[in-house]
């Protein structure tokens, strides 16, 4: 357990050098991950850009309907903000995590404004780890009512976003225009459709101190209505239970104004096997260079090109980069902004599709290769008739086979439980009536 106490006033300095100024009643923090959710309150910015928006306030929740801690239930906290309520929705349970207290006040623990739930996490094994999580939905509405309303710029950081040697920490928010990690960060960022995860190390962080950039997360969001936040546990031990705080606050290129305001970014195929990337920017403030990066599976992105930004600039700035020779399949493009500190912003991925145009039948791509415990499979069909996809060892011999019936042209298999298959090398295929596609070589290790 960690404990930090806090006086009245507190000073901090990141490791940025930002001047931090929040006021808190005197507490202590237990032992879990806290996030500030505020919006961007005395936080001076590297352009000296300078926002002050009135701070959340989530106390006293009152439960409005289904049962305390059960999913669906839904809590409202009033006047968050000056004629604005909060209505807080569980929105998820999954394996087994449950929540013993809604909002810890903080007399016991924590910030008075804050949203304080106590989780529970589900114990697993160093062989078999257990992911169990929990998610919120915040929803604003105009106070005293049940009419949505609308907030221009809010920032959510994960502070102290850490774990232990038998369990890491993670977060996933939903519909965010951007995230920022500082250069130093030992967080592991991924993205997946409509949403981005950060997962803690293996390491513990002494005490929640914003001090510790490395471990902090921020997303950010633009006249939003509806936020859904997951918080989990990967646990390699047995089950523990854990503190969120939840504020909603800026710490890494505040929201108001964004390093690169961004105006669009899409991608486009060209002469079949290229993909001709296009984004444009409206302004740009201490703008280093833009990284392009390719997935096959919208989660695991590497570089394939960078081009250089504008640094300062308030007129719109176009830019273009290609990437040739790109795989068969659904392929995932994510624009990654560097500023001159080395701090950085990856935007929400797009998606475009390379067909093999030469045959009717075919695997676009598998993913990962070499198979770990699964195997996405991503078939490109001419028709929409039922497709079986087939996995067979060196020999011939069937190891697992699927069924699909492919959408505009085009599915996605997985196979699971492959971490029961022996290492060697495996041939996949797919099969469509009398049509058989192209034979993909993967191994195990």
């Amino acid at each position: 357990m960690r404990r930090i106490a806090l006086s009245r006033k507190v000073k901090l300095r990141n490791k940025l050098g930002r001047r931090l100024v929040y006021f808190f009643s005197t507490g202590v923090i237990i032992s879990g991950t806290i996030m500030f959710m505020m919006l961007n309150v005395g936080v001076r910015v590297k352009s000296e850009a300078h926002v002050t928006c009135p701070a959340f306030s989530f106390r006293n929740p009152v439960l409005i309907s289904g049962t305390s801690g059960a999913l669906n239930s839904v809590y409202r906290f009033n006047s968050v903000l000056t004629g604005v309520d909060a209505h807080m929705t569980i929105s998820a349970i999954n394996n087994g995590a449950s929540i013993s207290t809604i909002d810890i006040p903080q007399s016991t623990a924590g910030y008075e404004d804050a949203f304080q739930p106590y989780i529970t996490y589900t114990g697993g094994s160093s062989g078999s780890p257990a992911t169990s999580y929990m998610e919120f939905t915040f929803r604003f509405k105009k106070a005293g009512t049940s009419i949505d309303t609308v907030i221009g710029n809010v920032s959510i950081t994960a502070i102290d976003l850490d774990g232990n040697t038998n369990m890491q920490e993670a977060a996933e928010i939903f519909n965010a225009v951007s995230y920022s990690v500082p250069s130093n960060t030992q967080l592991t960022v991924t993205t997946f459709s409509g949403g981005v995860r950060a997962t803690s190390p293996f390491v513990n962080y002494s005490g929640m101190d914003s001090l510790n950039t490395e471990v902090m997360f921020q997303t950010n969001f633009v006249n939003v209505n509806t936020i859904a936040y997951r918080v989990m546990a990967i646990n390699r031990s047995s089950s523990v239970t854990r503190q969120t705080s939840l504020y909603f606050n800026g710490f890494f290129n505040s929201t108001a104004p964004l390093p690169v305001q961004m105006s669009e970014f899409r991608a486009e195929v060209e002469n079949k096997r290229n993909v001709r990337l296009r984004w444009t920017t409206l302004s740009e403030n201490n703008n280093d260079y833009f990284i392009v990066e390719r997935s096959m599976d919208g989660l695991n992105f590497e570089r394939v090109n960078s081009t250089h930004g504008m640094g300062n600039s308030n007129i719109r700035n176009e830019y273009t980069t290609l990437d040739t020779e790109v795989p068969y399949g659904d392929i995932y493009y994510r624009l990654v902004q560097v500023d001159f500190n080395g701090q950085r912003e990856a935007y929400a991925p797009v998606r475009v599709k390379v067909r093999n145009e030469e045959r009717d039948l075919s695997i676009a791509s598998v993913f990962p290769n070499p198979i770990e415990d699964f195997l996405r499979v991503s078939i490109d069909s001419r028709e929409d008739n039922p497709v079986r996809c087939l996995l067979v060892n060196s020999s011939g011999k069937k190891v697992a086979s699927m069924e699909t019936v492919p959408e505009s042209g085009s599915s996605q298999l997985i196979f699971q439980g492959l971490d029961q298959v022996p290492k060697g090398t495996y041939y996949i295929s797919a099969r469509q009536g009398a049509k058989i596609s192209n034979m993909v070589r993967v191994v195990k290790y």
